[in-house]
């Protein structure tokens, strides 16, 4: 009888124990979290728009509130005068001094603005509401969870939707002068030909939503080289330069499904 009290004195102590720590993991999971957020490199979440040609900006501030909760440092860069937006900082760039509204948005994603150097980890979206909701469901599946897990890549990045390399993005392009023009493209094409069969083997990305690691250095300076590769061949598009420009850190890519719902999906 004495020893039958005695394990049921030991098994409810288990439970308690078990009890205690199911409790406890996830407090504990939280706070060493935010000791990585709170270590000299973190996160910075940015996004911008510039000249509101598909009306972005209407009804935009409610889904920028929403970000709030991942205790993220989170600007806004645009041209136009917007209300503020609690959690936010509004930066306005004047774009008629030195820039298009389609030059200056090129220029903040692969060169960045001096309000974002002193974050390792920069977390990008276009202003589209597709694209900050898509960003919203990886941030809540655990994504800064995933990269500060995996330091071996710099750019967490979705991977394209419809096509899977370089030499299928120039062509899709051709006929569409309105969102590239053509003798440009043909120029770039031309330009490209003897190297398709390397740069294809670089999976197509879709460069709307990405978290980048701005202490890799040499990948930050092939990343930066993308705004100048633009720049010199008229390119309006990124997809068309990207291959090129990110051949040799490849293996430094992790890309992430778009209908990713767990980072379960991201380990393959």
């Amino acid at each position: 009888m004495l020893l039958s009290k005695r394990c049921i004195a030991l098994w409810l102590t288990s439970l308690f124990i078990l009890y205690w720590i199911s409790l406890s993991l996830p407090a504990l999971r939280r706070k060493l979290f935010r000791c990585e957020l709170s270590k000299v490199g973190q996160f910075a979440l940015y996004s911008y728009n510039f000249g509101n040609y598909r009306n972005e900006l209407h009804g935009i501030q409610d889904i920028l509130l929403s970000f709030n909760k991942y205790g993220i440092d989170s600007y806004f860069f645009t041209n136009r005068q917007i209300p503020p937006v609690n959690g936010w900082e509004i930066i306005v760039i004047d774009t008629n001094k030195e820039f298009t509204n389609r030059s200056a948005g090129k220029k903040l994603k692969f060169q960045f603005h001096p309000k974002l150097e002193k974050y390792r980890y920069l977390i990008h979206t276009d202003a589209r509401d597709a694209r900050l909701l898509q960003m919203r469901k990886w941030l809540s599946n655990g994504l800064m969870y995933f990269v500060l897990d995996n330091p071996q890549y710099a750019l967490f990045v979705g991977e394209h939707p419809d096509r899977k390399n370089i030499e299928e993005e120039v062509n899709v392009l051709f006929g569409h002068g309105g969102i590239q023009p053509q003798a440009e493209l043909e120029n770039w094409k031309k330009f490209l030909s003897d190297e398709f069969v390397t740069l294809n083997e670089v999976r197509l990305p879709e460069l709307c939503t990405w978290i980048l690691d701005t202490h890799d250095r040499v990948f930050v300076d092939h990343w930066s080289r993308i705004y100048d590769l633009l720049n010199k061949h008229g390119l309006w598009r990124d997809q068309v330069v990207f291959s090129y420009a990110m051949v040799t850190q490849a293996l430094k890519i992790k890309y992430i499904g778009v209908k990713a719902t767990h980072h379960s999906a991201w380990e393959d």
